[in-house]
């Protein structure tokens, strides 16, 4: 936990004590590597807790997103071209926000809990774990389509949904890693 802009940012009060003082977590970088998305715990100087980004330089610091607290939002991931970034809310749903204009949606909606999202580096899926009560054929790994905004199981050997977790998209998109459960 650290602060991310060039001069240090403490918060406007301190309420409750955050272990080592910190405030931020880092959520991504994108994959530029010129911006940082982080989430900021509690008011600053910054403005109200939500979900930032910082330019590598600290020159530039955006709140993109609120509100925000110890957990959420969380497990972000920047698009290809860096104009959107998709999180995880306080509803463990997808929220992806665009950078230009702060719009935030929710493209899709499900009854269990989405987990560690990653976009694609063609830009056309969003990976990401999803658990849920509604039996295997509503949970493991999905795949979102953006443009089409229509989901799908990952599926492995036989059809089975994959039940992985942390699933990342290899740089070329052709493969995908993750801890199997």
């Amino acid at each position: 936990l650290a602060g991310c802009a060039k001069d240090p940012v403490r918060p406007l009060t301190d309420p409750v004590r955050w272990g080592t003082g910190g405030v931020d977590v880092a959520l991504a970088w994108s994959r530029d590597g010129q911006w940082i998305a982080f989430r900021r715990m509690v008011p600053s100087a910054y403005g109200p807790p939500g979900m930032y980004v910082v330019h590598r330089t600290g020159a530039i610091v955006r709140r993109v997103s609120g509100p925000a607290d110890l957990f959420f939002p969380r497990e972000a991931s920047f698009s290809p071209d860096g104009r959107f970034i998709v999180a995880v809310d306080f509803g463990r749903q997808l929220i992806i926000v665009n950078l230009a204009t702060l719009e935030v949606q929710r493209p899709l909606y499900t009854q269990g809990e989405v987990w560690y999202p990653d976009w694609s580096p063609d830009g056309r899926n969003i990976l990401y774990k999803q658990n849920s009560p509604g039996g295997p054929d509503s949970a493991g790994l999905m795949l979102f389509d953006v443009e089409t905004a229509t989901r799908r199981p990952l599926c492995g050997w036989g059809s089975e949904p994959v039940l992985g977790s942390y699933a990342r998209w290899s740089p070329d998109g052709r493969l995908i890693a993750m801890v199997e459960l």
